[in-house]
């Protein structure tokens, strides 16, 4: 009797808590939606907000539910960013939103159910529950099955697969750096989700940096740092995001060293990701730089032509769109360097099809529609000239050397890698790349452009160098 009497008082009180969150999740949401009302002007946008609704509000992460996958996706997308700033900025610096519609809450649902049968020998900590499985972040839609291999990306790919299937064991860590919406973050998740279904003993941890950064402002505040370290040095697999926003916070870096420290120590797997290589790090202690090279450095770099088509492809499946081929190809050739402008150019035009069916046949309605999500046009201004004035500055050359005849390894790699950046950024054929350099033939410009690509698979510094000189060019045209 008294044991079926604890029995219901254990219930009653999930049931409180339970709908204290949800109280707390619709206060929150009540809040962020007027302020959301006055960022927003058109009609939809506003209509498609008002389709969201609070259903928990847990370890500072907001759960926001519609009942479409695809307005969920396309919210995800085009509004996340918005979102979460809004949210911040009236509820709270730490709080995370997470979007889900009636598939990944339908999965999570379950999960929690087989958590609450979870016999009380096996159950977390309350204190460690930020660090759980059950709230660890991971996006639903970032598996690796959804991310499209290309040459500019297999190494990170491959080397994100390896830590996935033997967490602690190989490369750790694993430090993936590259620009702005190529996928970092997409691996980040994949991992996760790989190691969470092959080996769901182990604990895994999705955080940016800056909301590690928040978590340990509020614990030195609330005096629980024990509780902070505990949490996240019982971590098996730490991934973090964004690992830049380190830099000039002295006290998170010495927090963050302990941390990695301990982790590493125990053979925990740690994956990091970052926009700029570890080198370029800045106002970053050389203690911590130096460990995040202690395992494998992977880079991302922008998708090849062939690549982004097979993005466009796959992607616009998930939208229910069926774009004619030379519209594909007219959109990859107007967005080169950021594959998350690519979905969000499939997720206008689906928006688009569902106000007023059409079928974007011609590429003067996609520019219509699109367009401000379309690359300044600079690679046209990018002419072989400007590509051999910034190679020879930044291996310290004169042109003239990388026209000559001359083949000192230093002047050959240059030469080699200025003949490979105009073959992709410029579109001139081999033989006018082969003219501009000295009179060589195309034979030539094709050997340099693959030995490029060879020694770009197996060599850190030569990848690094040519992308450093990549962004630049596309950056400074």
């Amino acid at each position: 009797m008294a044991l079926t009497s604890v029995n219901n008082l254990s219930k009653m009180s999930a049931i409180s808590s339970q709908t204290e969150e949800n109280r707390r999740a619709e206060k929150i949401w009540s809040q962020a939606k007027a302020a959301l009302s006055r960022h927003l002007s058109l009609d939809y946008s506003k209509k498609w907000l008002d389709d969201l609704r609070p259903v928990r509000f847990q370890d500072q992460i907001l759960t926001l539910r519609t009942d479409s996958d695809f307005l969920a996706f396309w919210l995800s997308t085009n509004y996340a960013d918005l979102i979460q700033e809004i949210v911040q900025q009236t509820a709270g610096e730490g709080i995370v939103v997470h979007l889900v519609g009636p598939e990944s809450a339908k999965k999570t649902e379950e999960e929690e159910g087989n958590a609450n049968h979870t016999s009380p020998s096996a159950q977390t900590d309350p204190e460690d529950s930020s660090a759980s499985n059950s709230s660890n972040g991971l996006n639903p839609n970032y598996r690796f099955e959804h991310f499209i291999v290309g040459p500019s990306c297999e190494f990170a790919f491959a080397s994100a697969q390896a830590v996935a299937q033997r967490p602690g064991r190989t490369y750790n860590p694993l430090f993936i750096y590259g620009g702005t919406g190529l996928g970092k973050t997409h691996l980040l998740h994949a991992i996760g989700h790989h190691v969470q279904e092959t080996k769901p003993y182990l604990r895994v941890c999705y955080v940016t940096s800056e909301r590690f950064t928040n978590e340990y402002i509020e614990a030195l505040q609330n005096r629980t740092v024990g509780r902070f370290r505990k949490r996240y040095r019982s971590i098996d697999v730490l991934l973090i995001d964004d690992i830049q926003f380190l830099s000039r916070k002295e006290r998170i870096q010495e927090e963050f060293f302990h941390t990695f420290n301990a982790l590493h120590e125990a053979r925990k797997q740690i994956v990091l990701t970052c926009d700029r290589p570890v080198g370029e790090l800045k106002d970053v202690e050389a203690r911590l730089v130096s460990r995040f090279e202690w395992g494998l450095v992977a880079d991302l770099q922008p998708p090849e032509m062939e690549t982004r088509v097979a993005i466009l492809k796959a992607k616009q499946r998930q939208y229910n769109l069926d774009l004619p081929d030379p519209i594909l190809q007219y959109i990859a050739e107007n967005i080169r360097t950021n594959v998350r402008k690519l979905e969000g150019a499939l997720a206008r035009l689906a928006a688009y099809s569902q106000l007023s069916p059409r079928s974007f046949s011609t590429k003067e309605e996609v520019q219509k529609l699109i367009g401000a999500l379309f690359d300044r046009q600079t690679t046209p201004q990018l002419t072989i000239e400007r590509i051999q004035k910034e190679v020879a500055s930044f291996f310290d050359l004169r042109v003239a050397d990388l026209c000559g005849k001359r083949r000192p390894e230093p002047i050959v790699l240059a030469r080699q890698i200025a003949m490979y950046l105009c073959r992709e950024l410029t579109g001139t054929t081999l033989t006018a790349i082969g003219e501009a350099f000295g009179g060589r033939d195309h034979g030539t410009v094709l050997y340099a452009c693959r030995q490029i690509k060879t020694r770009m698979e197996v060599d850190s510094r030569v990848r690094e160098q040519v992308e450093r000189l990549r962004q630049k060019l596309l950056c400074n045209p």
